[in-house]
């Protein structure tokens, strides 16, 4: 068995290029003998398209963001302000993504469109490192550490983020890019959205309501199985999926469903209103008085929509 694992760790994926109608499908190493697990497409025009996978990923990224931020901004549940623009910014991240990573040509010559994919591509790794940060505030927010509405949150905010832009730019200017990804992504991403989940854990434990936990765990599940499918994808798993497959639609894949679990667990346990900070669960609700007639009425719908 450890013979097997270690031979499929240093197997190299099959190369081959598949033509159709003056598409050519390239799939293996590249010209720097470099493997893919990901087929990239080729255009009569010349015109290559890098990991095609990331396109519709991208899209539904795009959709479950901005849907996402909507359906929280009027929920009127704990520290909505907070996770609505954790998804919007999700939202608007993925579709940079998708033009760094698959639209603009990797092939391209011209320096105006190398210029682009280079400023795109700052844009991109920006805001996934300062989505990071957003979810460890709003476990920190969950746990009471921070008001969403404060002068002092809202500093702390802008100072993480623009220390975070900062960073990626002396990144990008030096072009030390193994290690600004080492520490402005990978560790920023496991650090702040492990410490997310953890504060989460305490934060279920405190209130006493475990309703939703389920979709915390998948949603680190899929967070982090696809991270650790774009560092490396087993040849075994390219070769039984499909040639589109390959480490970084694994990683938009995985983030899709993470964020979705995410926004499932949101408005299933944090069913506190963000005015009055009190539990609206209707399982445990007190005899409504007049006023909180009007307040279930409001309500009622985003019970129905669970």
């Amino acid at each position: 068995m450890t013979e097997l694992l270690s031979s499929l760790s240093h197997a190299v994926y099959p190369s081959y290029n598949w033509t159709w109608h003056g598409l050519t499908v390239i799939y293996g190493a590249d010209a720097e003998n470099q493997s893919h697990c990901e087929a990239r497409l080729l255009f009569p025009n010349g015109y290559l398209l890098t990991a095609p996978m990331l396109i519709p990923f991208s899209l539904l990224a795009l959709f479950i963001g901005l849907y996402c931020s909507g359906v929280i901004s009027s929920s009127g549940r704990l520290n909505s302000l907070l996770y609505r623009k954790t998804f919007f910014l999700y939202g608007l991240m993925m579709t940079s993504a998708m033009f760094t990573d698959s639209l603009i040509p990797f092939n391209a010559v011209s320096p105006v469109w190398k210029i682009i994919h280079l400023l795109v591509g700052l844009i991109d790794v920006t805001f996934t490192s300062c989505i990071a940060a957003s979810f460890f505030f709003n476990g920190l927010a969950d746990m009471k550490l921070i008001d969403e509405n404060s002068k002092k949150s809202l500093i702390a905010q802008i100072v993480m983020y623009s220390s975070i832009a900062m960073g990626w730019i002396y990144t990008f200017s030096t072009g030390s890019f193994a290690s600004g990804f080492k520490y402005l992504y990978i560790f920023l991403i496991l650090g702040f959205c492990g410490s997310y989940v953890i504060f989460e854990a305490i934060f279920i434990v405190y209130r006493g309501h475990r309703e939703g936990l389920g979709y915390l765990i998948l949603a680190g599940l899929s967070g982090g199985g696809g991270l650790a499918l774009m560092m490396k994808v087993p040849v075994a798993l390219c070769l039984a999926t499909t040639p589109f497959m390959g480490g970084q639609s694994w990683w938009f894949l995985g983030s899709d469903l993470a964020m979705f679990f995410i926004f499932k667990f949101y408005m299933i346990n944090h069913k506190v209103s963000a005015d009055t900070d009190e539990d609206v669960s209707p399982s445990i609700r007190t005899p409504p008085t007049s006023s909180a007639v009007v307040d279930m009425i409001e309500l009622q719908p985003l019970y129905i929509a669970q």
